[in-house]
């Protein structure tokens, strides 16, 4: 059967568009797949139609629910073949990197994020010496909860390769992370304002200061206390930085220069 216009344009990008034929052999229209709705119009004849998005089916929404769960039972980690670079996913899911300082070009490059449509998220895959150690999804479209690990343990945290530096900062999201990482400093985040000790283990490793940069509000003093709770098993020395604006909205100057104000060069 032959799809209609509207349904070959609801399999575009969003934000992307494509010529067509309509009044006559050459490709004199043009299909698209905007924010609010798809759209037709013909530069020969002038037809011009749009149908706004509907909201999304009960067997639509199960079907994404059933793909977070096969990828969520996964024993080892592993990106499914049908996500995409991040390049290629819709505008939703450029915003969230966009916001941290990162280009999709950028987060689908060295940072590995990928779309998956399946599940409507962004794939972000987290690595121990070169294996795939673990696979986070993050939603996009307002779904809860916000992030969920789809393979490797629930408690993984999100590092990025060590810089040959003793010392190590816990913050809350993964953005947060890659730009205190990007200002020289290796970086973890807990993924939320709970550290576990599996997650104080790893912390601890390597190192010999822990700086706890986490939001200055209730939420935050509560990572800030169990992390310090977690730390005193530890011979490292424990800081804490409260900035108005996560790491993420910072310039790499600012975070440096915050860093050496609390633990020195």
């Amino acid at each position: 059967m032959t799809q209609t216009w509207q349904e070959t344009a609801r399999t575009l990008r969003i934000g992307s568009k494509r010529k067509t034929v309509c009044c006559s052999t050459d490709r004199s229209a043009i299909i698209s797949n905007g924010d609010h709705g798809v759209s037709f119009y013909c530069f020969r004849c002038g037809r011009n139609e749009f149908e706004q998005h509907t909201e999304r089916s009960i067997a639509e929404i199960l079907k994404t629910r059933r793909a977070i769960e096969d990828l969520a039972a996964q024993q080892i980690p592993k990106m499914p073949s049908t996500a995409v670079p991040l390049t290629q996913g819709p505008k939703e899911a450029w915003r969230g990197v966009l916001k941290g300082g990162l280009t999709p070009e950028q987060a689908s490059g060295p940072f590995g994020m990928m779309w998956h449509e399946e599940t409507r998220r962004v794939l972000i895959p987290i690595y121990r010496n070169g294996d795939l150690h673990g696979l986070l999804g993050r939603a996009v479209f307002g779904e809860r909860p916000k992030y969920r690990m789809l393979g490797g343990p629930a408690d993984t945290l999100y590092a990025l390769p060590q810089h040959p530096v003793r010392v190590s900062v816990v913050v809350e999201d993964i953005l947060s992370a890659i730009a205190v990482w990007r200002a020289g400093a290796n970086a973890l985040a807990v993924l939320g304002t709970t550290v576990t000790p599996v997650q104080a283990a790893e912390i601890a490793k390597g190192t010999k200061c822990v700086v706890g940069w986490f939001d200055d509000d209730p939420a935050g003093d509560k990572a800030w206390q169990t992390l310090r709770k977690r730390m005193a098993l530890y011979p490292v020395e424990l800081h804490r930085i409260t900035t108005k604006q996560d790491p993420k909205r910072l310039h790499r100057s600012h975070i440096r220069g915050l860093l050496n104000k609390h633990i020195g060069d």
